[in-house]
């Protein structure tokens, strides 16, 4: 074979290879290296008689340590370090047997180092184990579950379990796992909720209006003999769809979460008209601490205490922490729990009070804040901007960085990849974009409402040496026109351009609305950039731009408040990257495109901004995969452009060095991949450095949460380009 024959062979290799079996160089650089975690989220506590705790939600890590959604406390609240079943999806109920056996619910498939689908049977000592022999073969998601002397009862959206058809509801075998084929109360609707009194009966509560053979709104009292036959004479009337019930062991008084939270009688279901806490709503979750007190949790910013009897008054002694959360995703009380005398919240939050807590914490029976044991996943970063002394604005979905230092959304490093240990702006929501005027001003974007202690609904300038909202810049709401900011762009007079989900707005150097510039998307502006002549360049997934057919990409001259109708290419997918290369005068595009003007182009291609708008039909880079998105790209001085990609296939990201000149030569030899996840944002250093930055892992077989950096060269290059 000739030399030019194999290196045609390593060529065609090199094209269909799939990129994990590409080499993982460069290694990344020892900084940036910040961890950056934001919290999870706890569905269900659950406490052992030897005050032991079992939590369950959607997390990677507590205090720290790898936990694949499903974890024990030990009674001093440390984490147990041997047991770890790991789920590979969100656990969203658990029980604990009389004989510590641990239940598990949700929506993975794997849990206990064995394939379980949705439901599994665990050890309660070692690792956690999955039971070998129990396989409950559950035909969908489990919401709750309760264990007694009779088996196991499970509830939630599934329409067969055990090897037989059950609809929403079941009680299982402990020994076998399979269905109990006496009990089927089968609701006609999900079943949220249960509560044995173990006096024969378990409460259910959910979406159904039938249940067990009779007409139940809501909530119902089932047998836990007699095939599981609601109660005759029991019917509580609730307001709505019922999340949570609980029956109090003291005078087997049911308390029901339906949006407000009510109690009814055990005997009939009538509620006690005396006892009223209408002033309660979203209730999420109950705990009864059998001294007189029931703690209720939901949606709202703080967790009540009331009293059992009376009116329900509120124990005066209580002082309720408030929970902090995302200012659009909010704060959730999703699961309650008594260990000890103290409470047990774990929900979806950021903080209780005044101490930082994620998605589970501790209370004394008087609302102090106690220990913490955080349930939190990594972090993601959506956008970095470089600062003229080297500086990265780092903006994302993140609460901690840095060995657990608070950064709320947004953050800076130093020009050495160090944690800046002062800047720290405190966004309330997720940072989508940033963006660096000429005086130096940053400009943060994204799903936010406020900056530290100041309102700056989701675009503001803050500070370059304090990272405080600035004063004099006008708050201006463009949330109300559709959604979160997802793009800025700031031009040489200082006014900022700002495009989001279905709007694109202009706001003046003062930060006031200019309404001269009122361009109405059908659809998300994702990107924007601007030429050195001051035209301005729209990307996202729009159809038309004020009724004018423009899909995807549109520009528009300087001053003018319409877009150039004959400018730009036809893409036939979204656009979600722009960057202008003002050295060449091209204009790179990116997205979840494979034509332009009915070119093949797979997901990049430039435009010469002083042409017609055509592709430059001579940089084509042939990248070894199709079907395939850019999700953002950055220039470097040195003649390369730097590539994020995804593929429908293959969700998780792929990291490109391309030569921007023609043919648009791809370095094999350079070629970082995330593991865990994707890549969402790039830039690069002033020494030349790639910082990349997403929802990831592991990057080139080291360990980086979200941001990484790494050098600009590998050793021994191999370029491939179209044939000759």
């Amino acid at each position: 074979m000739t030399a030019k024959a194999i290196a045609l062979m390593f060529l065609l290799e090199a094209m269909v290879t799939p990129s994990s079996a590409w080499p993982q160089v460069p290694a990344p650089l020892s900084h940036p290296s910040l961890s950056l975690m934001t919290n999870g989220w706890v569905d269900s506590i659950s406490v052992a008689p030897d005050g032991s705790i079992v939590l369950g939600g959607s997390f990677s890590l507590i205090n720290g340590v790898p936990r694949a959604n499903i974890a024990r406390l030990l009674p001093d609240h440390s984490l147990d370090p041997e047991w770890n079943p790991g789920a590979d999806d969100e656990v969203r109920a658990t029980a604990i047997a009389a004989d510590g056996t641990v239940y598990a619910g949700g929506i993975f498939h794997n849990i206990g180092g064995a394939q379980r689908a949705y439901l599994a049977k665990l050890a309660g000592s070692g690792s956690g184990a999955a039971d070998a022999t129990w396989n409950a073969h559950a035909g969908q998601w489990v919401y709750a579950l309760a264990t007694d002397e009779d088996g196991v009862y499970a509830a939630g959206r599934f329409q067969s379990m055990g090897g037989t058809p059950r609809q929403f509801l079941a009680r299982l075998s402990a020994d076998s796992g399979d269905a109990d084929a006496d009990w089927d109360p089968s609701p006609n609707a999900e079943v949220y909720a249960l509560s044995l009194d173990h006096s024969g009966s378990i409460y259910a509560a959910g979406a159904f209006k039938s249940i067990g053979g009779e007409s139940r709104t809501y909530v119902a009292k089932l047998s836990t003999a007699n095939g599981g036959a609601a109660d005759h004479n029991w019917n509580a009337e609730v307001d709505g769809v019922a999340s949570a019930v609980i029956v109090d062991a003291v005078d087997h008084s049911v308390f029901v979460g339906a949006g407000r939270v009510s109690k009814h009688s055990d005997s009939d279901g009538s509620a006690d008209t005396t006892w009223s806490k209408d002033a309660i709503y979203s209730t999420a979750s109950l705990a009864l601490d059998g001294a007189g007190w029931l703690y209720v949790g939901g949606g709202d910013v703080t967790i009540h205490k009331v009293a059992t009897t009376g009116t329900g008054q509120s124990d005066p002694a209580w002082k309720a922490p408030l929970i902090t959360g995302s200012s659009i995703y909010g704060q959730r009380i999703a699961s309650l729990a008594i260990a000890d005398g103290n409470i047990v919240a774990g929900g979806y939050f950021t903080g209780l009070g005044a101490e930082t807590r994620l998605g589970v914490g501790f209370l004394s029976p008087e609302g102090a804040v106690l220990g913490f044991a955080d349930a939190a996943r990594p972090g993601a970063v959506h956008a970095i901007a470089r600062e003229a002394d080297g500086s990265m604005i780092v903006g994302g979905d993140f609460f901690l960085a840095d060995a657990g230092v608070p950064r709320g959304n947004v953050l800076r490093l130093d020009a050495d990849g160090q944690l800046d240990p002062v800047w720290n702006p405190k966004a309330d929501g997720t940072v989508y974009a940033v963006a660096i005027g000429g005086s130096g001003a940053i400009y943060i974007g994204g799903a936010f409402w406020n900056i530290g202690r100041e309102t700056a609904p989701a675009v503001a300038r803050v500070s370059g040496s304090t990272g405080e909202v600035d004063p004099s810049w006008t708050k201006t709401y463009l949330t109300g026109n559709g959604g979160e900011v997802l793009a800025l762009a700031v031009d040489s007079d200082e006014r900022i351009y700002v495009g989001g989900s279905f709007f694109l707005a202009r706001l003046e150097s003062s930060g006031a609305l200019d309404s001269s510039w009122n361009p109405h998307p059908d659809g998300a502006v994702n990107a924007l950039a601007i030429d050195s002549s001051g035209n301005i360049y729209a990307g996202g997934s729009f159809v038309a731009i004020d009724g004018i057919h423009h899909p995807s990409f549109a520009r528009f001259l300087p001053g003018a408040n319409t877009i150039e109708p004959a400018w730009g290419p036809y893409l036939n997918g979204r656009l979600d990257a722009l960057a202008f290369d003002d050295s060449s005068g091209q204009l790179y595009v990116g997205g979840r495109f494979n034509y332009c003007d009915e070119i093949p182009q797979g997901g990049v291609a430039r435009i010469p901004v002083l042409g017609s708008g055509a592709i430059d039909a001579t940089w084509q880079p042939k990248l070894p995969i199709i079907n395939f998105g850019v999700r953002a790209f950055a220039l470097s001085q040195q003649g390369n452009i730097y590539i994020a990609a995804t593929q429908d296939l293959d969700p998780w990201g792929k990291t490109y060095k391309i030569s921007t000149m023609s043919p648009g030569n791809i370095d094999l030899s350079w070629h970082p991949m995330p593991t865990g996840g994707w890549i969402d944002a790039i830039s690069v250093s002033l020494a030349g450095n790639v910082v990349e930055g997403g929802n990831f892992t592991r990057m080139g077989g080291t360990d980086r949460l979200s941001i990484v950096a790494v050098p600009p060269e590998a050793p021994d290059k191999i370029f491939v380009g179209p044939f000759e």
